[in-house]
């Protein structure tokens, strides 16, 4: 009975998850967008039938960019990096080296990995036992309420998201001023931190943390665009297992383009790109690096082993210019 009940829970938990973007789908619309999700998510397991591999050489990889098709590589360029700041920046912002845009995807800017081992620690350990606490007001997808006030690792397996500063309503799809509490300061310093070396302005004041513990878990494709000021981008950090990322146009019958986004890698959402439908349809299983689960008696340590995290921050206000 307990096995059973856990797995309902589960399922719906998954349903969810999976549901929660789709409700704004026009009717008759062309989605090609979907299409490209069932293209590369885990394939079904039939009986007496050999499972179909995925083709993954259409996925843009910025890291290891000679892997790229000609096709692919011809998009990829390289773009200017505000050094001038980074001597002011404060310890927890990770310096960055590189960044790269697509020509075709005007504001959509990627940042190979770079955080030091010791951050990607650091932050998985904040999203795995700070940010699902009530502290005071975290709330999750377990009944939309405050979780729980002391951390239990029984208590991950069904956690799928958590919400931080302003609590994005989804049955309205919007944010409320009686649904929000004080945003994390360290996390309001990394991000802002990023986008700024990129020459964007943002006051964090709103952080949605996304838990991905089961591989073939996947993400609907989706838009961001509830709040106020959407020339605000978006600041997207993944740790752990390897994911492919889909990204396409501001309606889901443009066919998106795909990408790997690998532990310690950086997304930031602004521009054209701001107003264009995501997803993760496909997650790699054990690609979470080693260092991230070295320690088998640690449970953090043995949630990110074959798991992904996803902490991503916006703007909600135009003229707020405190972090709460």
């Amino acid at each position: 009975t307990h096995f059973t009940s856990n797995f309902l829970l589960i399922h719906s938990i998954e349903m969810e998850v999976e549901q929660r973007y789709e409700n704004d789908e026009k009717v008759g619309e062309i989605n090609r967008f979907r299409d490209t999700e069932k293209f590369y998510k885990v394939p079904a397991v039939i009986k007496r039938k050999k499972v179909k591999k995925t083709d993954f050489s259409g996925v843009i990889d910025f890291t290891f960019q000679d892997k790229n098709s000609e096709e692919n590589a011809k998009y990829i360029q390289e773009i200017e990096i505000n050094r001038e700041i980074q001597s002011k920046l404060d310890p927890i912002v990770p310096l960055i080296e590189r960044a790269y845009t697509l020509s075709n995807l005007p504001g959509f800017i990627f940042i190979p990995n770079p955080l030091s081992e010791e951050q990607q620690r650091y932050w998985v350990k904040r999203a795995v036992l700070d940010f699902p606490i009530n502290n005071p007001t975290n709330v999750s997808n377990l009944n939309k309420t405050p979780l729980w006030t002391e951390w239990k690792p029984e208590h991950m397996e069904p956690l799928r998201w958590a919400t931080l500063g302003y609590h994005f309503q989804w049955t309205p799809r919007k944010y409320m001023e009686e649904f929000k509490g004080p945003f994390p300061g360290d996390l309001h310093t990394f991000s802002t931190g990023i986008a700024n070396q990129l020459n964007f302005d943002i006051n964090p004041q709103a952080g949605t943390v996304n838990y991905y513990p089961v591989p073939k878990q996947m993400m609907g494709g989706h838009l961001d665009d509830a709040e106020d000021d959407l020339t605000k981008p978006i600041v997207s950090a993944s740790f752990g297992n390897t994911v492919v990322f889909l990204i396409g146009g501001k309606t889901r019958s443009e066919v998106p383009i795909a990408l790997w986004i690998r532990s310690g890698d950086i997304v930031i959402m602004g521009g054209h790109s701001r107003y264009c439908y995501h997803g993760v349809p496909r997650m790699i299983e054990n690609t979470s690096p080693s260092f991230l689960h070295s320690d088998e008696q640690n449970p953090v340590d043995t949630y990110i082993k074959n798991s992904r995290i996803n902490m991503n921050v916006r703007q909600v206000r135009i003229h707020k210019t405190d972090q709460s």
